[in-house]
């Protein structure tokens, strides 16, 4: 008895101590066979989550996953549609920082749009598997040339100059291996969660996980240890298990902390190999079967640049598909129309500082143009899945090979995809309706077969091609003002100008130099010469290549350049780092020096409100729904 006494001290302690240093989270092995589809959006293994995202194969660290996806910037949301009515948006919900995708430069405020990855993936505090990472910046639109290269028009010269982001090739990375049938989790903060209890209740957070893993390991290890006591001292199962029960009692007052931990013994095993996080989450990794069942396939089609004239990108099938099938499924979530209106301000001179805005609405959002609607309806329908982006219109002499359609109901017990009843609300309901799970699915169905390789094309509507015809014939070629002067913000020249080359030989006045750099790394300095004098900084860092999301990027001064190697005659050969000046923000509070920057790590930005997105003239449209899809109770009286 005085073993057991002993023991029981042991799991009180164990109890008590609440160490932060948990086990990492691994993988385990499934005997399942490599399923066709390499993506599916399937129900979530998560409570509080409806629809997730799952790989259909097993995918190794650094790799990347499905195909890269464009960016929506919507800009100074809160002073055009008023605060307000931002917050009641649903799209607040789907948006990024615009400093996470390179835009905090393009004005004032800015949210950016991730449609597929970036708006599918749920986030889990334990079993973040994937990152995303930066997209790149060209101008717009781009368009194919004789040898089939991207290229870039620098001015106005396209009626489609404006109307497409040219915010793209966001890419996503596999920050751990993942198994095939794995559901695919981003890192969310622990704010984002303990904000959001009554979607997802008291759960638990990264600490509580850590913790969990300590009590586990503790737990095993004095399990172990009872197995090497002789016979007459061991503990039997039945007492092991009312221990563990004991320990879950323990915890029952602090339910983010029960919840985090095992349910029962076997359970704790598993989680020793596992962590606690995965243990949580019993149907995490799902069997091919099951997906193709309760899943819908979403790596149907590729991206690539259109050879439409104007068109700019396209989505292409990357395989042959049957009439009928399901090409890309698309779940939207409803906006109101007058979200999207853009006025002018002029300056209030009775309060300085203050902005009046007009009545005027002399542009839209671009964010626009990628959605759904129609033209008597105040509601419009934002697509937020995988490539739903890039299908274009079926233009003059072409035909489409797609149509739309609404998903059909599950014919299981999952109701995330699409529920019908939302059809027969009128819009006012559905606004109402704006922190419930909106089941809103529209699917792109091919109308015959398409061969593998093929450019998907929709019809847009005779509103929509009317709108565009009028657009191009009134469409003026205009010399590119000084505020908006031509620049390829894609381009890295052989050499950065250093600011004192600057002031003879400067860059467009519309454009500022930025520099892509590391938060964490900022906080070890050192101290070498720059222009002649003792100064301290930074050496920048490379980010792991599943670490993009981690980076990045704020104007900044270039002070120096110099040979990465011995200087070679031949200037055009020469690789040169800089040392630069990053510029204060938030996580950076002064000017902060940072050394051995290499050319690829700068680049040339936009000054708020001269990109292409931001002229008056561009195009703005949504795409029309058919009338015989278009729900009339939607459609105004």
């Amino acid at each position: 008895m005085p073993r057991l006494s002993n023991r029981f001290i042991v799991l009180t302690i164990l109890i008590i101590e609440t160490l932060l240093n948990g086990s990492p989270v691994q993988g385990v092995d499934a005997d399942q066979s490599e399923p066709e589809c390499s993506l599916y959006l399937a129900p979530s293994s998560t409570t509080g989550s409806c629809l997730g995202t799952f790989s259909g194969v097993d995918i190794a660290q650094s790799g990347t996953i499905g195909h890269p996806e464009l960016v929506y910037n919507i800009f100074d949301l809160g002073l055009h549609a008023g605060f307000e009515a931002e917050q009641d948006s649903a799209i607040v919900d789907l948006d990024w920082a615009g400093s996470d995708m390179l835009a905090q430069l393009e004005s004032k405020y800015v949210k950016s749009l991730a449609p597929g990855l970036g708006s599918t993936v749920n986030g889990h505090p334990g079993l973040n598997n994937i990152m995303l990472g930066k997209p790149q910046q060209v101008s717009s639109p781009p368009r194919v040339s004789d040898k089939n290269e991207e290229i870039h028009p620098l001015d106005k010269s396209s009626p489609a100059a404006g109307a497409i982001t040219y915010f793209g090739k966001l890419k996503t990375y596999a920050t751990s291996p993942i198994k095939a049938g794995s559901e695919l989790f981003a890192k969310f903060s622990d704010d984002y969660f303990s904000s959001r209890t009554e979607i997802y209740g008291p759960a638990p957070l990264s600490q509580h996980f850590k913790i969990a893993d300590s009590i586990v390991e503790r737990f095993v290890n004095f399990r172990k240890e009872n197995e090497d006591e002789p016979e007459e001292s061991k503990l039997s199962d039945e007492l092991l298990a009312s221990l563990w029960d004991t320990v879950l009692s323990a915890y029952s007052i602090v339910e983010p902390m029960r919840a985090a931990l095992p349910n029962d013994v076997a359970g704790v095993l598993r989680a020793r190999e596992t962590g606690s996080a995965f243990e949580s989450v019993p149907s995490f990794i799902r069997s091919p079967e099951w997906l193709e069942e309760n899943g819908k396939c979403i790596d149907k089609v590729r991206p690539g640049l259109s050879p439409i004239e104007n068109a700019g990108r396209g989505a292409f099938a990357a395989r042959s598909l049957q009439k009928g099938e399901v090409i890309l499924p698309m779940p939207v979530v409803p906006i109101k129309r007058g979200l999207l209106d853009m006025h002018n301000f002029t300056n209030d001179l009775e309060f300085p500082g203050r902005l009046i805005r007009s009545k005027a609405i002399p542009t839209k959002q671009l964010l626009l143009n990628y959605c759904f609607g129609h033209p008597r309806s105040s509601l419009l329908l934002y697509p937020y899945g995988t490539m739903s982006g890039l299908v274009n219109h079926a233009s003059s002499g072409m035909s489409p090979n797609a149509e739309l359609a609404w998903a059909t109901e599950p014919a299981n017990e999952f109701e995330c995809f699409h529920q019908s009843s939302w059809l027969g609300m009128t819009p006012e309901e559905v606004f109402t309706k704006r922190n419930e799970t909106t089941n809103m699915m529209l699917e792109i169905r091919a109308i015959r077969e398409i061969e593998d390789g093929e450019e998907i094309l929709l019809d847009y509507g005779k509103d929509w091609e009317s709108a565009y015809e009028k657009h191009v014939m009134e469409w003026q070629e205009n010399e590119p003002s000084a505020k908006e002067e031509s620049c390829d913000v894609s381009d890295e020249p052989a050499a950065w100008r250093t600011g004192l080359e600057q002031q003879n030989e400067p860059y467009p006045q519309n454009t500022v130099t930025a520099c892509f750099y590391l938060p964490m790394a900022m906080n070890q300095p050192e101290q070498r010469k720059v222009r002649g004098g003792d100064s301290v900084g930074v050496v920048w860092k490379k980010s792991p290549p599943y670490g993009e999301m981690s980076r990045r990027v704020q104007t900044c001064e270039i002070l120096e350049r110099f040979p990465e190697t011995d200087y070679n005659e031949v200037e055009e050969d020469v690789e040169y780092k800089y040392t630069v000046w990053i510029h204060p923000n938030k996580e950076i509070p002064a000017n902060h020096l940072m050394f051995d920057v290499p050319a690829e790590e700068i680049m040339l930005m936009k000054v708020p409100y001269t990109s292409d997105q931001h002229w008056t003239g561009a195009f703005r449209h949504e795409i029309g729904i058919p009338e015989n899809v278009f729900p009339p109770a939607w459609i105004s009286p």
